[in-house]
């Protein structure tokens, strides 16, 4: 059994010579989740310049990864283009960590899809 995967998933059995396709957009939240928070990890390292393993979901911004206010302005800039959206003022004036901007992403993300 093989399976590709990308916009569409199939699978293919060859001891059967059965054959189907199905139309797979929905990746697995967790794994949503995981590629945001890498994006969001890799671009508050090259800004911060600070190593990654250092970057967990729990840390903080400002007491953990040392980003001062414009820093946090020039982060959520950052997120805004490599995401393709707009975080509102109200939103950014709430997060503290690195979970707060991630999870903010992960359900914006999901509901313009």
């Amino acid at each position: 059994m093989i399976t590709f995967s990308g916009c569409y998933k199939e699978t293919v059995d060859y001891t059967s010579n059965h054959k189907e396709l199905h139309h797979s957009t929905d990746k697995p939240k967790q794994n949503i989740q995981s590629d945001i928070f890498d994006k969001v990890k890799n671009i508050t390292s090259d800004h911060l310049g600070i190593e990654k393993n250092l970057i967990k979901m729990e840390s903080s911004f400002t007491k953990d990864l040392g980003a001062d206010e414009l820093d946090i302005i020039e982060l959520i800039m950052t997120f805004e283009e490599e995401f393709n959206i707009v975080i509102p003022d109200e939103v950014v004036t709430k997060v503290f960590t690195v979970r707060d901007i991630v999870d903010y992403l992960k359900n914006n993300i999901n509901q313009r899809q």
